[in-house]
């Protein structure tokens, strides 16, 4: 899903991964690793607020903050509807 989410993260500001049951040291391994270019953290509650339970989750937020969550390795197109469009 990386690679993706790369090519759609370029000219957004309006992405970020979060990185669940890992330490600091593993995710900036991990970032560099997979040359993800969005901003990636550390999980700080967010996947128990967004009912996060399984590998990979997309969870995109509409203007009104309404969370739509997608489990799964997704397509391009499955990801261009989710998102709003791509590279």
């Amino acid at each position: 899903q990386t690679p993706l989410l790369n090519s759609f993260a370029q000219g957004r500001r309006d992405m970020v991964g979060i990185a669940m049951d890992t330490e600091r040291e593993e995710l900036l391994a991990h970032v560099q690793q997979m040359r993800i270019t969005f901003p990636v953290m550390l999980d700080q509650g967010e996947s128990r607020r967004f009912g996060v339970t399984a590998y990979p989750t997309l969870v995109v937020l509409d203007a009104e903050g309404k969370a739509t969550r997608l489990q799964g390795l997704l397509t391009r197109e499955e990801l261009e509807r989710a998102l709003g469009g791509g590279a």
